[in-house]
């Protein structure tokens, strides 16, 4: 082989190389406006009624349970699903472990089987800062995931972990 198809070669080689990196750093940076987009919305949806008037409150939510439901299961796809569960956010996690408890104890949860708001209460109530921390978390989106489907016929996976007994009434 010559010298000119040596060089020609190496030239391809390393524009291909330079085109990989140019892609690979543009979803990058895609992924990660996505991701901010999506915690803007969640932060949007939890915000506390009062912070208009610039008091720091929890996080809140009014709205029926179904919709509750369907925001938590979106909270935990978006902070937890699809590989996400390996860097979380505790302190994000902690406080919408207090929103779930204190939404449940102040709204009617009639579509939703008490002992699936009890275990979802225990659960929630026990989360902390521990080595089980993310295994907690992640059983809290399987209970969201699968009451999205009881009570909103959530449909976008077909996926059901088996951990209500709501679902199993359907």
């Amino acid at each position: 082989m010559n010298t000119v198809w040596k060089w020609s070669i190496s030239i391809i080689v390393i524009i291909l190389l330079l085109i990989g990196a140019a892609f690979f750093s543009y979803i990058k940076i895609t992924s990660e406006k996505s991701q901010e987009a999506s915690m803007e919305e969640i932060k949007e949806t939890f915000k506390p009624a009062s912070e208009a008037a610039g008091n720091d409150e929890s996080m809140n939510f009014e709205g029926s349970v179904q919709d509750f439901v369907n925001e938590a299961h979106n909270f935990y796809n978006e902070t937890v699903g699809w590989g996400r569960d390996g860097s979380l956010d505790e302190d994000l996690h902690l406080e919408f472990a207090d929103l779930i408890q204190r939404y449940f104890d102040s709204h009617s949860t009639d579509p939703i089987r008490s002992e699936d708001i009890a275990s979802i209460n225990e659960l929630a109530g026990s989360l902390s800062k521990s080595p089980d921390f993310r295994k907690k978390v992640v059983q809290l989106h399987r209970y969201f995931h699968d009451l999205d489907i009881a009570v909103n016929d959530y449909k976008d996976f077909d996926k059901i972990w088996g951990v209500t007994k709501t679902l199993e009434d359907e």
